[in-house]
């Protein structure tokens, strides 16, 4: 391909090349083609807990209705549920085949739903395998009955980022730093480096690289910008490849998927996606007293606190860590807790890349000597050795670990 010669010795020239070079090159698996709004979310969820409340299993049906029209009699709960999705939500979103194949995999991978299999066994949220009950989880139940929608939007936008794999944590990391002089990110600056950030891929990057690499990719002209988009819309055509979906390039589902993902993203509490830009929104669209709006400022106070506090310099492989992430936060409440130093811990890329890939779960802490531990709720570990891993004010670790201790509490 052609991509290089578009300017010799641009490394996001080059990085791009790597990328679809890869079967992997449009990154991890997400939801690409289901177009839903937060309100039909939780509406959806809300009729679920009418029809299956406490977390109770709802057996679904196991067949396309144009296979077995009609349903057994342990289906009829869930066919009701489903006509009430059907006249309250939208008619195509609520098919009992449309919410079982289309919707209840989203809702799963979001973290409001658990599906099991025909033994009650519960099923991982990207396992193919035939599902026969759901119910929903504590999330699930906790978004039903929120009736203030500035909180449905902060557990909406916490759903989002598990089903985005942490990318939204990611994003509100890049441009609330004031220090890397990113005020907004770009519909293929997302698509090509920030979605390759500690990706399980041949071309994952740190996040320190995907701002040398958006930075580079800002030094391309605006014509040779859009020679490149023309470029990739014509060599990357399905057509032009033999072989197997593995072996086949397709720019229009990647876009799609970009797309899909720029539209939730522009739902939750913390953005704005208009002209092909993402922005970190000044103030949210909802009010939780009539007057009161929650802001979200371009700050490093936070960040700059840390390496105030702990007396430390900044150290090139190093980054900044949030231990329970921003985008876990389920109100405006949680959210001023969770942006705190007390919170961060500044780590070397490697570890993040372990944390951010295990979409941010090693959120307990706790202290072996000078190392400093991080457990999933698994009590999978990661040991962050003190100087080679994390670099910290020694004399802070137990304010650290009690203030993580209670910021657990709050989840």
């Amino acid at each position: 391909m052609e991509i290089e010669s578009i300017q010799k010795g641009n490394k996001a020239l080059e990085f791009i090349e790597k990328r679809i070079a890869d079967v992997y090159y449009r990154g991890a698996a997400s939801s690409e083609h289901n177009r839903y709004d937060m309100e039909e979310i939780h509406d959806i969820i809300k009729i679920l807990n009418n029809y299956a409340p406490n977390k109770q299993l709802l057996q679904i049906r196991t067949t396309d209705t144009s296979k077995r029209p009609f349903n057994y009699p342990e289906e009829y709960t869930y066919a009701k549920f489903c006509d009430e999705v059907k006249s309250t939500v939208k008619k195509k979103k609520g098919t009992q085949d449309s919410l079982r194949k289309n919707i209840f995999p989203d809702l799963h991978r979001m973290g409001f739903i658990a599906r099991y299999d025909a033994n009650g066994n519960k099923v991982a949220p990207y396992e193919r395998k035939n599902i026969k009950y759901v119910a929903l989880t504590d999330l699930g139940v906790h978004f039903a009955v929120e009736t203030n929608i500035l909180n449905q939007s902060f557990m909406f936008s916490k759903a989002v980022d598990i089903l985005l794999g942490g990318y939204l944590e990611l994003a509100i990391d890049i441009l609330s730093d004031t220090d890397n002089g990113i005020k907004k990110l770009s519909f293929y600056e997302y698509m090509f480096f920030v979605s390759a950030v500690n990706s399980n891929t041949s071309f994952n990057i740190t996040r320190a690289e995907c701002l040398d690499l958006i930075n580079e990719y800002r030094k391309l002209s605006n014509t040779q910008r859009s020679g490149l988009i023309n470029l990739l819309k014509t060599q990357l055509n399905p057509n032009l490849y033999a072989g197997n979906k593995k072996d086949k390039r397709d720019w229009h589902n990647w876009v799609n998927k970009i797309t899909q993902i720029f539209y939730l993203l522009n739902q939750t509490a913390y953005f704005d996606a208009y002209d092909n830009n993402l922005y970190l929104r000044t103030e949210t669209k909802y009010t939780d007293d009539g007057n009161k709006k929650v802001k979200f400022k371009r700050s490093v106070s936070a960040k700059q606190e840390y390496f105030n506090n702990h007396k430390i310099q900044r150290k090139l492989g190093f980054e900044l860590h949030h231990v329970i992430p921003l985008s876990w936060s389920e109100n405006i409440e949680q959210y001023n807790l969770y942006d705190n130093w007390k919170n961060l811990i500044y780590i070397d890329a490697y570890s993040h890349s372990i944390i951010t890939q295990n979409n941010n779960n090693y959120i307990a802490m706790s202290s072996n000597g000078d190392a400093i531990v991080l457990k999933n709720a698994a009590k999978d570990a990661i040991r962050l050795n003190f100087n080679a891993n994390i670099i910290y004010n020694i004399s802070l670790q137990d304010t650290m670990l009690h203030y993580n201790q209670q910021l657990i509490e709050t989840i």
